[in-house]
């Protein structure tokens, strides 16, 4: 069985049982790492997986938000 994390869809090497965690979804710095990654490629729109998934202007400063918001949640740094 080869796991595949539900949340950002990281293959893992194949088990019998899934890692208890991934350790992208869990560490700020891998989100960071691929919002970085991100930044070279000049885009404005996002098409998600689904029909009414589209980003239609200004995605790329969607994902820097996105990026920050989820970063800042894995710090335990958003307010409740």
């Amino acid at each position: 069985m080869t796991p595949v994390c539900a949340t950002c869809g990281a293959w893992f090497p194949d088990a019998d049982d899934p890692p208890a965690a991934c350790p992208i979804c869990e560490d700020d710095r891998e989100v960071e790492r691929i919002g970085a990654a991100l930044e070279p490629w000049p885009f404005e729109r996002i098409y998600g997986a689904w029909w009414d998934r589209v980003v239609p202007a200004a995605a790329k400063d969607a994902v820097r938000r996105s990026v920050g918001r989820y970063s800042a949640a894995l710090r335990g740094d958003l307010p409740l």
